[in-house]
């Protein structure tokens, strides 16, 4: 059996068919917008669930010590209105030179908490001695909070070891401490 339709009937199907079509895409389109003008938007600061400070939340500082010419004290205060975490011990690179200092103690990444505005120390020991075989000279120094962030470069002279440089050799680093004083003692006791 056949059916046959009236021209009438067919034009008010397909009528209805691209009236459907049109429908679903507009509401794609709008769907589409939506989400470009979400994507627009400025996203808040990058911050873990565990409370990690970004990048910008947090500044960090480096100076020469006055007690010695291959120790460096290095800082890091919060700058945000958050609490948040940086790593345990900062991470300290040397020019261009492979690798990073130890950390002293011994020990596997974790967070250290910082409060809006506190600050945290630790302290650099670049090389034990100037005059150890395989000790380089490097013109800079790279210090991260927490090892996902990129860090801030000092020269050799914003942190007092301008001529020649600063001498490398077996770097080692404190974890952070409410004050530098712990920090040198720390390093004295693990040096």
């Amino acid at each position: 059996m056949m059916t046959i339709t009236s021209r009438a009937t067919r034009h008010q199907g397909r009528a209805a068919s691209i009236a459907l079509l049109l429908t679903g895409t507009v509401a794609t389109a709008a769907a589409a917008a939506a989400g470009a003008a979400a994507a627009a938007e400025p996203a808040e600061p990058a911050r873990s669930a565990a409370g990690s400070c970004a990048p910008g939340q947090v500044s960090v500082s480096a100076s020469a010590t006055a007690a010695d010419d291959n120790i460096v004290a290095v800082h890091v205060t919060n700058r945000s209105g958050v609490t948040c975490a940086v790593d345990r011990f900062p991470t300290v690179t040397f020019g261009d030179l492979d690798g990073t200092a130890r950390p002293v103690p011994a020990g596997d990444s974790a967070p250290y908490r910082l409060a809006p505005g506190e600050t945290a120390h630790a302290a650099v020991r670049t090389a034990p001695d100037m005059d150890s075989d395989g000790t380089e000279v490097v013109q800079h120094v790279t210090v991260a909070a927490s090892p996902a962030h990129d860090g801030s470069r000092f020269t050799a002279c914003e942190v007092g070891l301008g001529d020649p440089g600063i001498y490398v050799y077996d770097p080692i680093t404190t974890w952070w401490h409410p004050a530098y004083q712990q920090a040198a003692q720390s390093l004295r006791e693990h040096a």
